[in-house]
């Protein structure tokens, strides 16, 4: 499932959903 890490490192970039990342 390819499309969660993609979103993760999206987050990543962001860091405004650090919950998100770690999750």
């Amino acid at each position: 499932v390819p499309e969660p890490k993609a979103q993760n490192l999206n987050f990543s970039s962001n860091a405004d959903l650090p919950l998100e990342v770690f999750a």
